[in-house]
């Protein structure tokens, strides 16, 4: 029976790089995303391209009907090997100045899905002895900052979450990352409106393919590392600024990123 890999937000940027790296090693896949012709397309060339099975599930993970359609069509497939929880978005506004819905739905895509999926493909990992989890957070996770309160959060909660999972389950032969990325070209600042660009427009560190922090992230999570920062300078920046003065590291992010 074939391997599965289940990927969401697969669409573009780094969730389709992983769904390219998962076909190149033989693995069946389940995709999501929101746009269907973009992801439609990328399904059929990928198709094309591996000879791999590529089904598509057209969703909104904000959506409790969504996420309940894609727990039940991973239940459902057998020998789910592989779980990349890569769907998310960012808000260009401060908190208070973004509607509560939009907080809410980024709370259910970047915390709730990931814990339903994660609690949908653990019994037959188990069972098995066997399977590969990688949550997407952020650098953000590591740095509090205006305009970013709760991607900050929601990320720093799916470093927290991987870690303490990785130890449950550290004899069970399951291995699990959550994968921190910088500054990535792919369309999700483009996708965040004003926000989005002007931190597109300051070299502030250099940018990463999504390719290579694919790559990288499988390359360490053989290696069982549990929390990955792609890109020697992201790893010193968050080094460095973890052993900043609160108050110092208060003062530099209002000023280098004022609140939108």
């Amino acid at each position: 029976m074939p391997r599965v890999a289940v990927i969401t937000g697969g669409t573009s940027g780094i969730g389709a790089e992983y769904a390219n790296r998962f076909a190149e090693l033989g693995y069946d896949l389940v995709i999501t995303g929101r746009r269907e012709k973009r992801i439609q397309e990328f399904a059929r060339d990928l198709r094309q391209r591996s000879g791999r099975e590529v089904n598509v599930l057209i969703a909104d993970l904000a959506s409790e009907n969504a996420r309940s359609a894609l727990i039940r069509e991973v239940s459902s497939t057998e020998r789910v090997e592989v779980l990349v929880n890569n769907a998310g978005f960012g808000l260009s506004a401060p908190f208070g100045g973004a509607a509560m819905d939009a907080q809410m739905a980024m709370l259910d895509v970047h915390v709730r899905t990931t814990l339903e999926l994660v609690d949908a493909v653990l019994p037959g990992m188990k069972r098995r002895g066997s399977g590969i989890i990688i949550n997407v957070a952020s650098v953000a996770a590591f740095f509090p900052m205006p305009g970013g309160a709760l991607y900050s959060a929601t990320k720093s909660f799916l470093v927290a979450f991987t870690e303490s999972v990785s130890m449950e389950l550290s004899n069970q032969g399951i291995r699990v990352q959550v994968v921190c990325p910088g500054l990535t070209h792919t369309d999700f600042h483009e996708r965040m409106g004003p926000q989005g660009k002007r931190i597109t427009e300051r070299k502030l560190l250099p940018w990463m393919s999504s390719r290579r922090v694919v790559r990288s992230s499988l390359r360490a999570i053989k290696h069982k590392r549990v929390v990955f920062i792609p890109g020697a300078s992201n790893r010193i920046l968050v080094r460095v600024f973890s052993h900043l003065p609160r108050k110092l590291y208060h003062a530099l992010l209002v000023k280098t990123l004022p609140t939108p």
